[in-house]
């Protein structure tokens, strides 16, 4: 039974997750594989690349990206999959097609939240948000398609830790189910 919108929400422009009376249409998603065991470093002072084959992170700093590819490798991640064109405004990583799991890293900096109490909120400025009761977690400014597809993504898989590395502008953003 899909939870009833508060006056708060109808307000704010809440939208209740799922659709009733339809089955949901499969997701197309856009990833790409890498391989965890051929993860290097490359760059230099302020610069600093996580590559397989092609570039797949950036950082500033050369310890971010180590710690990126401990993660990538703890996880045994193997795919990034990004939502957004022609600039991604969401990412998530797989695992041989299925939601990363596993025993949490010592120093790792994650949120629960609970994937079946996401909604889809637009702010009075016009932004779209998948939020948690009042918490904001995800932002997708105006594009409304990417974040249902989003909201989509964390359900089918239902990934309930986001996780991140790095600093700044420069952060790896992950989703992990626990």
């Amino acid at each position: 039974v899909p939870a009833r919108q508060g006056h708060n929400d109808r307000r704010r422009g809440g939208v209740p997750n799922g659709h009733q009376g339809r089955a949901a249409a499969p997701i197309r998603e856009n990833c790409s594989a890498f391989s965890p065991n051929h993860l290097a470093i490359v760059g230099s002072r302020r610069h600093w690349a996580v590559v397989d084959r092609a570039p797949l992170l950036h950082f500033t700093r050369r310890r971010s990206a180590q710690r990126a590819i401990t993660v990538l490798r703890h996880y045994r991640m193997s795919k990034q999959c990004t939502i957004g064109y022609p600039k991604a405004v969401f990412r998530y990583y797989l695992t041989n097609s299925a939601a990363p799991r596993g025993y949490r890293l010592r120093g790792e900096h994650c949120a629960s939240f609970s994937p079946v109490l996401l909604r889809l909120v637009r702010t009075r400025r016009g932004h779209w948000m998948l939020a948690e009761g009042r918490r904001y977690l995800f932002r997708f400014r105006y594009n409304r398609r990417d974040a249902i597809k989003a909201l989509n993504v964390i359900q089918k898989y239902t990934f309930n830790h986001s996780c991140y590395v790095g600093h700044g502008r420069h952060v790896m953003r992950y989703l992990l189910q626990r």
